[in-house]
């Protein structure tokens, strides 16, 4: 059995109460193969593959693999997201995508299997992404908007300390400037 088979058999008992933190705006982040947990179902040759449904979504998986650097837009910040992709998956939905791609591949398809400029699926404070490189190391303002959320759930009232990551910072700028 593959490790997403896997982790989804795990997992799918607990469906709801993620759905549940899900609605009441617990942060969450999938990256990578791990994404597809979110969705209703993963479809692999002629199989379905239930998961934890946080976003009404099935993925399709193929053969072929998409691999190298990407740069996304989204809603999240002004910023673009440096990462890297290898997957095998396409998003088959109606939810409106996570992020908008500047360089590199789509996620999403229609039922014709052509492609829609889209990645990703996001809702209140959960995302998924097939981003990795690692997401959070590559992308510093992502780390702290992620961090924020988590202080601000758990420290209600307190403010957290200001940090800076200078080297993050540049190689972020580096990576963004080189694939742009």
């Amino acid at each position: 059995e593959n490790k997403i088979a896997l982790a989804a058999n795990k997992l799918s008992p607990f469906s709801e109460q993620f759905k549940t933190a899900a609605e009441k705006g617990t942060s969450m982040l999938f990256t990578g193969s791990a994404m597809e947990l979110t969705c209703r179902e993963i479809v692999s040759e002629g199989k379905s593959l239930p998961c934890l449904g946080i976003f009404n979504a099935s993925v399709r998986r193929t053969a072929d693999r998409q691999t190298g650097d990407v740069l996304y837009e989204s809603g999240l910040s002004h910023r673009i997201v440096a990462g890297f992709i290898n997957k095998s998956g396409f998003i088959r939905t109606e939810e409106k995508p996570l992020f908008t791609p500047k360089f590199g591949p789509s996620s999403f398809e229609d039922s014709h299997q052509l492609d829609i400029p889209g990645e990703g699926l996001g809702k209140k404070r959960v995302r998924a992404t097939y981003v990795t490189g690692p997401v959070l190391v590559r992308n510093p303002w992502l780390k702290s908007l992620i961090a924020l959320e988590l202080f601000e759930t758990c420290e209600k009232g307190r403010v957290p300390a200001k940090y800076s990551d200078e080297y993050a910072e540049k190689g972020w700028a580096v990576t963004v400037s080189e694939l742009e």
